[in-house]
Formats: structure tokens, C-alpha cells, sequence
């Protein structure tokens, strides 16, 4: 897949590589960053808690929580080209077009090519959550795009990501302790605990933040999940050791339910920030990975990194 003038920059040839490929080893430079303005909710200008990151071919598309009572969680529209346009939607959580007031921490989320998955829970470690289906439109405002509550789930689901081939929702709860699977229409497939998923890696302690199925290869294999968040096995450290971007292949053996963790990305440090870069959202896109570490305050960053292929 060749990708067009993206910010004016021309996108080279992509390499693609899979983990068992002796290929040398890894970089990643800092490409590009775009910062993202301030938000207006209802007319008035509120910083948001950054959660998750998802961008295609025309838009940046942002979860958060707003950090003024009433919290509430919203999703947020940037235009690609001129982040200064935005649309803000404040997400409906309870029946009936209804807030549910204790429910206002959306997580990471993903898209399907139709609808965007976003859970939103209480911000507490214990449930519930539930899982809204948000349809994109193009050709209508943020506003006036469909939503409905697809399902609740008793835990705290924290990031959601969509297996597009399997038509499955795969949801990591608080700290990642344990990993739910769903069918789109919220049937729970199975539940297993963080152990039983990496039996290979008995210190893996990685709090997912925000995952995504590849879905072209352009980047990592098709099919892959690549979660980006904190290892939680390591000391606290200010110097952003802990920021974690790793690589799966998921078992399609149903009595298995494992992954197998293909490699750990080492991203650059960026000067001046202050939290680790893996500390909310993510997204590939083309041959770039995503984040958006900062909160929507007027100047939080989203950070492009390029990989490349050291000989």
C-alpha cells in the first residue's frame, strides 16, 4: 500500500518487518508531531484527559474525559490537515439518550471500517463499563452521528481493540490483569487472566493503555495486535523507561486462548515531556506510529514515529 502526501511530507516505500526476520536492528526516529488545540464542550473551553488515539485518511480522532465537574466522557473530531477545525461529542452512556454520571472514563479504542468501539467505565478499577458502537459518517457532523450501547460488562474494560477478520472485541481491564473476548454482539467468548495469556513471560506486567489489530500490514504483520502502555513489573521511573509498545500474534486455538509476544519497540525519548509516550493513546497509520501521551489543553502533541531498518 503506497501512502499519498500526508502533512505535505512524501511517504517513501515501507518496509515491512516480521519479528522472526533477521533484518538487523530496529530504529525509530521522531518524524513529525501536530498539536492539537484546546476544546470547547457546550461552549465553554475544557481541558480533557486524554484516552485513546485513532486517525485515518481525513481525521485525528481522540477519547477523553472532561477534567471539569461534571466529568463526562467525550470524542473529538480533528481535521487531519487543520487540527484547529474539531467537532466535540460528549458520549452517551445510560438509556434512553441518558448520561450515566458515574460512567465518564472512555479507554483506548479502535475502528471497524464502519463503527468505532469506545468503552467507558467509572474511574475506578472495578466495573461496570460498557461498549459503545459510535457509526462514522462522512457526510454528516459529529453530531448527528449514530450511537447506541452495544453492551455492559461487570469489569472495568480500560482499551478495546477489533479483530476485523474474526468479527471479536478483545478488552484489557484495569492494568491489564485480565483480557475479555467478545463477539460484536457482546456474547463474552472467553476471559483469561494475564498469566495464562503470556505463560511464556512470568514477570509480564504491561497495563495496556491502547491496542489495535493491524489490519494492512503495512507497518507489522496483518493481523497482529500491537499494544502500546506501562510495564507495571518496572520501578517507577521519570525518565520514561517503563513507556511499552509491544508486538503480538493471537492464538486462534480456542482452547489455548494465548499470545505470543513477538518483540518490545524501543521508542525515543521526546525532550520535554513529562510522562512516558505511552501513557494514553495510540494508532498505526501508514508507516507510522502514533501517540498522543498529553492531555487536550491547548498544546498536547500528537507524535509520529518512523521506523527504519538498521543493516
Amino acid at each position: 500500500m503506497a501512502w499519498p502526501l500526508m502533512f505535505g511530507i512524501g511517504i517513501a516505500a515501507t518496509i515491512i518487518v516480521n519479528s522472526t526476520d533477521a533484518l538487523g536492528d530496529e530504529l525509530w526516529t521522531l518524524h513529525h508531531e501536530v498539536v492539537l488545540p484546546a476544546v470547547s464542550v457546550a461552549g465553554q473551553r475544557v481541558p480533557i484527559h486524554t484516552q485513546g488515539l485513532y486517525i485515518d485518511d481525513e481525521s485525528i480522532y481522540v477519547t477523553g474525559r472532561t477534567e471539569q465537574l461534571p466529568k463526562r466522557p467525550v470524542f473529538v473530531r480533528f481535521e487531519l490537515r487543520d487540527p484547529n477545525r474539531y467537532e466535540c461529542r460528549v458520549l452517551e452512556t445510560g438509556t434512553n439518550g441518558e448520561t450515566a454520571e458515574t460512567l465518564d472514563h472512555p479507554g483506548g479504542f479502535d475502528f471497524d471500517g464502519t463503527h468505532f468501539w469506545i468503552p467507558i467505565a467509572r474511574s475506578q478499577p472495578s466495573g461496570p463499563s460498557v461498549i459503545v458502537r459510535l457509526t462514522r459518517d462522512r457526510h454528516s457532523d459529529l453530531a448527528m452521528w449514530a450511537q447506541q450501547v452495544a453492551f455492559e460488562v461487570d469489569d472495568h474494560v480500560g482499551a478495546l481493540a477489533v479483530n476485523r477478520n474474526q468479527g471479536q472485541l478483545f478488552g484489557a481491564n484495569w492494568d491489564t490483569a485480565k483480557i475479555h473476548v467478545w463477539q460484536t454482539d457482546g456474547t463474552l467468548l472467553h476471559t483469561v487472566s494475564r498469566e495464562h495469556w503470556c505463560p511464556s513471560d512470568s514477570g509480564w506486567r504491561l497495563a495496556v493503555q491502547d491496542w489495535k489489530f493491524v489490519k494492512d500490514g503495512d507497518l507489522f504483520p496483518e493481523g497482529c495486535l500491537i499494544a502500546s502502555g506501562i510495564d507495571k513489573s518496572l520501578p517507577v521511573d521519570p525518565q520514561d523507561s517503563r513507556a511499552v509498545v509491544e508486538l503480538y500474534v493471537t492464538s486462534t486455538n480456542t482452547r489455548t486462548r494465548r499470545i505470543t509476544r513477538t518483540r518490545r519497540i524501543t521508542l525515543p525519548r521526546v525532550d520535554g515531556l513529562q510522562r512516558p509516550i505511552t501513557t494514553e493513546g495510540m494508532c498505526v497509520v501508514g508507516r507510522f506510529l502514533a501517540l498522543v501521551p498529553e492531555d487536550l489543553d491547548g498544546d498536547a502533541r500528537v507524535f509520529f514515529f518512523e521506523h527504519h531498518i538498521e543493516k
